[in-house]
């Protein structure tokens, strides 16, 4: 008997959960960045692995059968699976796919449904009951990303520059986003975004700010927050009107530090796609996404059913309940 896994390939780590074909989670691994935009493939493969190896840990099953990891980008897709397949000799097969797929089946336990990822950046994806995917936004920085951080701290920055230039009133928020990036005038706050080895990091660090003034009422920060949930409901509802769903309501998952960090954003979101999509349910995802892809390696493996879900949260709620 070989064992399961799935894999979460962050930007910050990497996780692994490890469960046998009865779905008990029997381990869980971790290391360092798997993204291969950030770590280079050599870098992704190796910290993969790690994680693997740490979650099998004692376990006398020494091969795995099927392991899914859902990683940012795909550009690099095709090159990191040749990669693993050959240095991952204790997997029989290794399925990659772009993250949201997992954040999707963790909050829908496999079923199809829509996601919406608003982290640094944005995405938002729909898998129909015909396994068809549909995709709004989500394009990087210099194209579109609706409802990101960086989208955020970009706003707050040019409400700022306005502000400096005599063409917006003045608000909270242009004393916030120059005491956090420590200017004093236009050339400063430029020189704070342009002078530094990630731009985008920079911006997206100012999202925090603009939604804990918009719970304050701060109507500059309010207006970037409408903005952005306006165009992520907008992706929301483009793609489910290309996707068949027979069920109702449509589970929309949201995922990503956007929502989870701010009340305001949320509520305005779910605010926005209620009008746009009324038979929509948003919920924030609850699971790590890492559970999302073990349950797409039992679906892939085809042992999916309720009884292997149902072993697999108590499981993993077990296993998550054990002291560290």
């Amino acid at each position: 008997m070989k064992l399961l896994a799935g894999i979460d390939g962050g930007g910050s780590k990497t996780l692994a959960l490890i469960a046998n074909h009865q779905g008990i989670v029997i381990g869980r691994g971790s290391a360092g960045p798997s993204n291969p935009n950030l770590v280079g493939i050599k870098g992704s493969v190796q910290n993969i692995k790690s994680a693997l190896m740490e979650a099998m840990g004692l376990s006398k099953l020494k091969r795995i059968s099927i392991a899914v990891l859902g990683v940012a980008g795909s550009e690099t897709q095709k090159k990191l699976v040749e990669e693993l397949t050959r240095s991952l000799d204790f997997v029989d097969r290794v399925e990659v796919m772009n993250d949201s797929f997992i954040c999707l089946a963790a909050g829908t336990l496999g079923k199809p449904g829509v996601v919406v990822v608003a982290g640094t950046g944005s995405i938002t994806l729909a898998l129909d009951d015909e396994g068809k995917v549909a995709r709004a936004g989500g394009w990087g920085y210099l194209l579109e990303d609706e409802g990101s951080g960086f989208q955020l701290g970009r706003e707050a920055v040019l409400e700022t520059l306005r502000f400096l230039e005599g063409r917006a009133a003045y608000s909270k928020l242009v004393d916030a986003v120059l005491e956090k990036l420590e200017a004093k005038e236009v050339s400063d706050l430029l020189s704070s975004i342009y002078v530094c080895e990630n731009p985008v990091l920079i911006l997206a660090s100012l999202a925090p700010l603009v939604v804990k003034l918009a719970e304050g009422g701060d109507s500059a920060a309010m207006r970037i927050v409408k903005k952005a949930t306006e165009g992520l409901a907008s992706c929301v509802a483009s793609v489910i009107s290309r996707s068949s769903f027979s069920s109702r309501p449509i589970p929309v998952v949201l995922s990503g530090g956007v929502f989870s960090g701010s009340s305001i954003f949320l509520k305005t979101f779910k605010l926005k796609l209620s009008k746009l999509v009324p038979d929509a349910d948003a919920r924030l995802l609850k699971l790590e996404p890492v559970v999302g892809a073990l349950i797409l390696a039992f679906k892939k493996a085809e042992l999916l059913n309720d009884q292997i879900l149902n072993n697999l949260l108590e499981s993993y709620r077990n296993e998550r309940r054990q002291p560290l």
